[in-house]
Order: structure tokens, then sequence, then C-alpha cells
């Protein structure tokens, strides 16, 4: 029966993580340079409108490439186009201007419900094959970049610099690829990438210094989430640096939609609140499901490995009353883990009437504080765990735990 259950749950975790699918680049196409147009980059002149009419002309051109030469670029809301490429080049910044009647509301959703806020600094709304690139940065006052309805985006060498709110909020969106960036943002709910009910998504090789979570994956709040019902899923998380936030990945809380196949490898974190971080509670309804996490280096957090069912924190309108409102949680892998100075290892809390559901915890050397503890949770597969200690268990069925 031991073996079986590791059976089954190896062809569950190979079977189901799936790796995201990459988007094809714009075409660079014409390039439209913004300091022949006419822009100033002097960071105090206003430059936004010669900025929308180079991605307004690229963009009538069939594609093309829009250029901000070294300088600080004062700009309102940029509204990006299909077949477009932003690129910033070194020491290029396009900086939010302090009047907020250049940010006209926009449509999207917050801590997972449908709200208006502010636009960002860029708004990227039902764009195909669309690019900001370069390495110069985006510094935004509301967020800097909100991708919706959008497919085949990509980010590439870009810092983006943010104080209030999430700081690139991938929102219903399909095929997006953010590599070798800088997020560096200060504040509460400064997150620095928050894919939100999307799919096919490749975050590489990126660095975060955060005031909140490095990566927080949502799907929608209680009973809206399930009722738009799009889950982020297929999402691949890799070579990462994260040196301050807290979660470095957290997936939740705002979860009702559902998350799946998420694939976390080769990440480095240190003094983030939590490592890998899956948050939940009742009401949500939804799911968690596929989550693989390996070959990272997690030291010097509250917790490296944490599900937590009991999260305390934005409750939100219209929690799912019963039974429906418990979140499923389900296989979840960890292997080749090290890390030291955790004030805990692994903690793992199901709920009673519905435990967590196959985890593996393989090749985990984790040190520095109290080990942890695994409750309500069946069909978990313990393989090389090295602790600060036994790992405390109860309402917890499966093979290699503590007391065998």
């Amino acid at each position: 029966m031991q073996n079986g259950i590791k059976t089954v749950l190896a062809v569950v975790m190979a079977a189901s993580v799936a790796a995201a699918a990459e988007p094809a680049g714009p075409n660079a196409g014409r390039v439209f340079d913004v300091r022949a147009m006419g822009a100033a980059g002097d960071g105090t002149s206003l430059d936004g409108p010669v900025v929308q009419r180079a991605v307004d002309a690229a963009a009538a051109a069939g594609g093309g490439t829009v250029v901000l030469a070294a300088g600080r670029y004062l700009s309102g809301a940029i509204r990006m186009r299909s077949q477009v490429t932003l690129r910033l080049e070194k020491d290029a910044v396009l900086l939010a201007a302090p009047d907020p009647a250049l940010f006209p509301p926009v449509t999207s959703r917050w801590e997972g419900s449908q709200a208006t806020y502010p636009a960002p600094l860029v708004v990227m709304e039902e764009c195909v094959d669309a690019s900001i690139v370069g390495a110069g940065t985006l510094s935004g006052s509301e967020r800097c970049v909100l991708v919706k309805e959008c497919r085949n985006i990509r980010f590439d060498g870009v810092t983006f610099i943010s104080t209030l709110r999430w700081t690139l909020h991938l929102l219903y969106s399909d095929g997006i690829v953010v590599e070798n960036c800088r997020f560096t943002t200060e504040g509460t709910n400064t997150d620095g990438i928050d894919p939100d009910s999307s799919r096919n998504i490749v975050i590489r090789k990126c660095f975060f210094s955060t005031g909140d979570d490095c990566i927080a994956i949502k799907s929608g709040v209680n009973a809206e989430g399930v009722r738009v019902g799009r889950p982020s899923e297929n999402i691949t998380i890799e070579d990462c640096v994260m040196e301050r936030g807290h979660g470095a990945v957290s997936l939740g809380s705002e979860m009702s939609g559902g998350v799946r196949n998420v694939t976390i490898k080769g990440c480095r974190v240190s003094g983030c609140s939590a490592g890998v971080r899956i948050k939940t509670r009742r009401g949500r309804g939804g799911d968690v499901q596929n989550v693989h996490v390996s070959d990272c280096v997690i030291s010097r957090t509250k917790a490296a490995l944490l599900i937590d069912t009991q999260y305390k924190w934005t409750a939100g309108k219209d929690a799912i009353p019963g039974p429906a409102g418990i979140p499923l949680l389900r296989n979840f892998r960890f292997r080749d883990i090290t890390g030291e100075g955790n004030k805990a290892a692994v903690v793992m809390v199901g709920m009673p009437e519905r435990p967590i559901e196959r985890i593996w915890l393989q090749n985990i050397a984790l040190s520095g504080g109290p080990p942890g503890r695994i409750e309500n949770a069946r069909d978990v597969v313990v393989e090389s765990l090295t602790l600060d200690g036994p790992v405390q268990i109860a309402n917890v069925t499966g093979r290699g735990l503590p007391t065998e």
C-alpha cells in the first residue's frame, strides 16, 4: 500500500505539472524614436503625449519599436497597442507624473474583486504580440503595468519601481514571459508580479526586493472568483532571486477560481517572510493543485515551506458557506530544497473536514529553528527530510512519517 501511494503520487505529479508555453515576440518593424518626435527626456517636461503618439504610429504602421533613449520621460498613463515593442534603453526612465488627472480610471481587479482604480503607468488591454524590453526603468506611483485580456506579451530586462499597489498585474491573459527584470518596491500591497486568472506564464531570471509578495498567484475571491471561474494555470517560475518580501512565491489567498500546474525551480530566497506559501481559508472555495518546487535554496524566512488554510487576513465579501466554501488542496511536490536560518522549516496545516491531499517531501534539508508541523493531510510521502528535529504530525497518513 505504501509503494502504491508513492507510485500514484509520482505519476500524478509528472503528468499534471505542465510547463508554460512561451509566446513569440512581435516583429521589430519600423523604429519610432521619441526624441526625434519631440520628447525632451529632461524629467520636467510632460513627454507622455509624445510617447503615446509614437506607440499609436507604430501600431498604425502594422507594428514597430518605440525607443526611449537615456533620459527621464515624465508621463501619464500610456496605452500600449498590439504588435508594438516599447524599448527603454539604458538609463531611460518612464516616470509617472504627479498629476492624478493623467491617470483616468480603468476597470480591473483588486484583491480578488472587480474594481475601478486610477490607471497604471502603462496599460496593456486586449493587446496581442506586444512587449516592453531594454535596460531602462518603469517608475510608477500606482501599478506600473496592467496586462488585461492580452495574448503573447513579453517583458525583458526592465526595472520596475512602485510604491502603491501591485507592480506588474497580469489579468485574464494568456502567454506571458517576464525575464531578466528587476522589481524594487516599497510599501504595503506592492507585490512584484501578480498573475491573476491568467495562464501560460514564464517568469525567469528576475530579481525581487518588494514591500509585499515577490510573486503572488491569484484567481479571484470567494463567490465572485468562483462565478468568474478563470484559473491561473501553467505557470513556471525559474532561476529567480528574492531578497525581501512577504512571500517569495505566494499562491492565494484569493484563489477561488483555481490555481493549477505551478512549477518553481532553481530559485534563491533569503530574507522573505515565507519561501513558498499557499494561503487560503474557509469561504474561498476553489482549489490549488499540482505545485512542484525543486532545486531551490530558501534561507532566513519565518517559514520556508508553508501551506496555510487558516489565513486570517482579507476575508473578503460573499464568503461561500458550508462545504462548498472549503478549498481543495492537492498534489504538492517539494524536492531538493536546502536553506538555513529559517525560524520554521515545514508548516503544512489542512482543514479537518478536507485534509491536504498528496504531499511529497523529497531530499529536504532546512535548518535554523523549529522543524514545524504537518496537520490534517493524507497520502504524505517523506523521503530524506533533514531538519533540526522531528516534524510534529497530527491526523496525517502516508509513508516515511516521523512516527515511523
